[in-house]
Parts: C-alpha cells; structure tokens; sequence
C-alpha cells in the first residue's frame, strides 16, 4: 500500500470524528481507539476512548447496565470494571485483530454430569439429534433467504429439500453432506447478484477499487493454499465476517450460561484455540446474519472510509459502522438462545438420574407455566360464574320487601280506602301493604305487563328498522277514524293488539295510531289500501307475532282523503 493521498488522509479524520461524536449506546459499549480506559469511578463504569483530540467519556450507571462491553483498541481495562460488569451481568468481549481474546460473561450453571454428557455425545444418538437440528435449522433457513431475499425459487426448493434429508439423516456424515451440498448451490447464487452489490456514495464511487461493488465467491483469494475465508478480500465478506464472529460470541456466551464446555463440539471438531460447541450453534444463525447483511447492503450507500485494505489485500470494516454492527449483538443473543437451549435439553436427557434444565436464555419455562396459570384461572372463573348462573336460573322466585319509606306525619283525610292506615304519600288512597294485595298489582301481574310492554318495544324497534322511510301527517289517519265511530273497542284491540285505553282513545279521535297500525284498522274496516290509502302490502296483526305493516297514503290519495 502506497502513501496516503489527501483524500484518503480527510476520509480517515472524518471517520474518527464521526466515530467519537456517537452518543454512546445503551445496551453495547464499545470502546475502541488509543489509549483507552475502563474503569469504576463512584460505582459508575466509565468508558473513556478516542484517537488523539477526539475524545468521549461515557458513563454507565448501575441502574442502567449495558449488555455487552466490547473492547477494541489499546488501553486499560481494570479489574474493578471486570468485576463491575460480572455483578450487573454485563458480558466482556475484547477484541484483537480478528481474534477474540476475552469473552467473559456471567457464571452460569455448573453441572459436571451436563459437562460430562456433551463430551460424550460426540458418538452417541444426542450428538446426532444436536447435528441433524442444527444442519437442518441452517438450511431451512438459507432456503427461505434464497426465496425471500433473491428471489431465487428452485434453488430454495433444492436446499429445502435438503433441510429435510439433514433433519432425518441415519448418521453425521450424511448430514454432512447434506450441508455441504447446500452450501455450493447457495454460495452460487449469490455470486454476480445484483443483490450483493455494494453501493458507494458518489464521492468515492471512482476511489473503491472495482472489485469492491461485487461479491464473487465466498472464498478468499489471498489465503493461498489454505482457500478459507477467514480474511476478506471484498466488504461484502468483511461484513459477513465481523458478523459471524459477533454472533460466535453471543453462541459461546449462551454455552456458559447454560452449563455447557464452548470447547467441546459435536459438529465441528476440537482443535486448539477454537470454541468448537460455538461454532456448532453458529450454523444455524449464519442465514439470520446473511439476511441481515443482505438488508444492509440494499439499504445503505457505504462510503470508502468505511472499509480499509491492508498491504496484503485483507479488508476490514471501519468505525462507526463497525460501532453500529456490534451494536446489533443482542439481535444474535435472542437468535441463537432457542438452539442452545434445546441443545442444552438433549445433553441432559443423556445424563443418569434427575437432572431439570431452566430455560434462562428465552425464559420459556417461565412463560409457559404463566400461560397455564391464566388459563386456569379463566376456567375457575368460567365455572363460578356458571354456577353462580346456574343457581338463579333454577331458584325460586323470592318476593322481595317494598323499600322501607321514610315516616311521615300523618295528614288529614290521608288515609287508606281499605284499612284506613297512614298513606306513604298524600296523593295514594291505598296504602304500601292493600295495593300489594290488588289483583292488578300482584308481581304475576307486574311480569305480565312487563313482558307485554317489552314485546311492544321490541315490535315497534323492528318495525321501525323494516320501514326507516314510513312517514305521514296525523291528519291522513282522518279517513280511518271517521269510520270506526261504529266498531267496538274488542274489534280495534284485536286487530292492532292495543290496549282498551289506547283503542278508545283512537276511536274518540282524542289520539292518533301509530303509523305502523294504520294498514290493521284499514283492513279491519274494508278498506283496500291499493283503492283508498296508497298502501303497497297486506297488514299483519300482533296476534301472530308479526309486526304489522304500515299503510302509507300515496300522494293522490292523501289529498283527497282529507276533510
């Protein structure tokens, strides 16, 4: 690499500028820069980083602890601050390179038999559980990234049908395969896709090298023999690189908090340096980076401060992006917490004698035993009310005290008809105790009218909602009143199902019908509504349960039926 140009030096001081100008997150802290210091100041972590005159000091309270403290640079952490941090469950992750050289989260189960059995599932019928979920939840999940992201549709098919053949597979090698097969046909459908083009800012679009904007294969081409690809020669595999190992420490923080050896792996086999069990539960969560990853390069133009190339062709990514990808780790703690958890599971059902597991990770357990409680509690409740239900609907009828009346002074002529006793009010002529024993006022009666006064309403709210245009004047009833001066009271009550009061007050002309009786008094007195009132159907009386129709005069026929 040749000296730095002008702009090269103004992309890097506007890099850091921008890096150190970040508020700091609350849930993941980072720390990068010269100089760095980490320590507890009046039971505070404060994180102090920067290059040069950049500088920025956060304070963390307790009351707010971040998630994750990430240590990238050169500096001081203290002991204090380890300390801090293990007593409000706060993980450390320090960061040299593209190695890892502390992952240090809170304790967490500590079983030897659970320890013991993971080391031993390596041959037996858990270790193959644990390989056929995990491959298979991988390729499940880089089909539906095909299908969704990329569009593309038959290879999705293929590698579902391969998620399939891994999840029943008779032993690990099989599954293996299944793996690998589907590695190739994904890989392949990401090179030269116009969704893995990366987008520069117009400034630095003639500044990236031109093998920049595209992703050719997943392999690196300046590891030599060893063809891996651990060091990216293109951002695109930059990204997928820092992310694989963010989310690799959030796999072996979960494997400490449920107990299990990081080192000790099933899939993937021990070798020194390496979190084998880590890169186990990683398979299933590189479709979730690569999504994630993909959605970045649609939506985001990057510019060449970004990223920087090293002598040898290594690229790396730069802060702030770099901030803002550590900031995602939470979203790989949630992703990976139901695998390890179910991993976790199937080591203890290999353990001799009781051994019950916690769901601390997705805290499942937890919710589960509060949805069963919810749910007993509505049956309980459900029950009581129809007990409670049950038991009015079969008592008896309990006659019910009149409410107690204040004491009145006795006034002159007050009296009851029938006993003579005080009256409750002046305007009474019978007492509380003779109008219970009126025939008409006994609660036999009091039901009947009741039910009577209900089926009316309920009549009248249907008829109203069958005929919402049905009006007229009370003085187009004229023609039908003039002639029920000779047709007795029992006729009108029959005909309409009113009361004796109401059927004489029609016929006195002292009140008018309601519309909805006039088609029944118009029949009733032979009174064609097609000839003499304009009316469009037949009545139907009260007495069959029907509502009755009302017969609207037409235009013509109302103004020759008035007076």
């Amino acid at each position: 690499m040749g000296a730095l140009s002008d702009e090269d030096v103004a992309d890097i001081l506007e890099g850091v500028m921008a890096t150190y100008s970040m508020p700091g997150d609350p849930h993941v802290a980072v720390a990068e820069g010269f100089g760095l210091r980490v320590s507890v100041e009046r039971g505070a972590l404060r994180v102090e980083d920067g290059i040069g005159a950049d500088r920025r000091r956060r304070p963390y309270e307790v009351v707010a602890p971040p998630e994750r403290l990430v240590v990238v640079g050169e500096g001081t952490l203290s002991t204090d601050a380890l300390a801090w941090c293990q007593s409000q469950g706060t993980a450390v992750v320090v960061l040299a390179r593209d190695d890892v050289l502390l992952a240090g989260s809170p304790p967490g189960r500590n079983d030897a038999r659970l320890r013991r059995a993971q080391a031993l599932a390596a041959g037996s019928r858990g270790g193959l559980v644990v390989v056929r979920r995990l491959l298979g939840a991988k390729l499940a999940g880089q089909a539906k990234v095909l299908r969704d992201v990329l569009g593309e549709l038959s290879t999705a098919e293929t590698l579902g049908d391969l998620a399939r053949g891994a999840e029943v597979a008779a032993d690990m090698e099989e599954a293996k395969g299944y793996e690998g097969t589907g590695a190739a046909a994904y890989w392949g459908c990401w090179s030269g896709h116009p969704a893995t083009a990366v987008r520069f800012v117009a400034h630095d679009r003639k500044r990236v090298p031109p093998h920049w904007r595209s992703f050719d294969t997943r392999r690196s081409a300046i590891t030599g023999a060893t063809n891996t690809n651990r060091l990216a020669d293109r951002p695109l595999n930059a990204l997928l690189n820092l992310c694989y190992k963010l989310a690799e420490v959030e796999a072996r923080f979960a494997c400490v908090r449920l107990g299990l050896d990081p080192g000790l792996g099933v899939l993937h086999l021990d070798a020194p340096g390496r979190d084998s069990l880590a890169w186990d539960l990683l398979e299933p969560l590189r479709p979730v980076v690569d999504r994630f990853v993909l959605e970045l390069v649609a939506e985001r133009s990057f510019a060449k401060r970004d990223f920087a190339e090293r002598a040898d062709g290594h690229v790396r990514v730069m802060p702030p992006l770099a901030h803002e990808l550590a900031a995602v780790m939470p979203a790989w703690r949630r992703a990976v917490a139901p695998h390890a958890e179910a991993m976790a599971h199937i080591f203890a059902e290999q353990v001799e004698g009781k051994l019950t597991l916690t769901t601390p990770l997705t805290a499942s357990k937890g919710i589960a035993a509060q949805a069963q409680v919810r749910r007993r509690k509505a049956a309980e409740a459900r029950e009581r009310a129809e007990a409670e239900h049950a038991k009015y609907r079969n008592a008896k009828p309990v006659r019910r005290p009149a409410p107690a009346q204040p004491e009145r002074a006795a006034t002159l002529f007050a009296t009851c008809v029938d006993c003579g006793g005080p009256l409750a009010r002046s305007r009474h002529v019978r007492c509380p105790a003779c109008w219970e024993r009126q025939p008409a006022q006994s609660r036999e009666a009091r039901r009947r009218r009741g039910r009577s006064i209900a089926m009316a309403r309920s009549e009248l709210e249907r008829w109203k909602a069958e005929h919402p245009q049905a009006v007229a004047h009370p003085s187009e009833f004229d023609p039908i009143r003039e002639r029920m001066a000779g047709v007795t009271l029992r006729a009108i009550m029959a005909a309409t199902g009113a009361s004796k009061p109401a059927a004489s007050g029609w016929r006195s002309g002292r009140h008018v019908p309601a519309l909805r009786h006039w088609a029944a008094l118009a029949d009733l007195l032979g009174m064609e509504p097609a000839d003499e009132l304009g009316c469009s159907e037949r009545p139907h009386t009260a007495e069959n349960g029907t509502a009755a129709v009302a017969a609207v005069p037409d235009r013509e026929q109302r103004a020759s039926g008035r007076r």
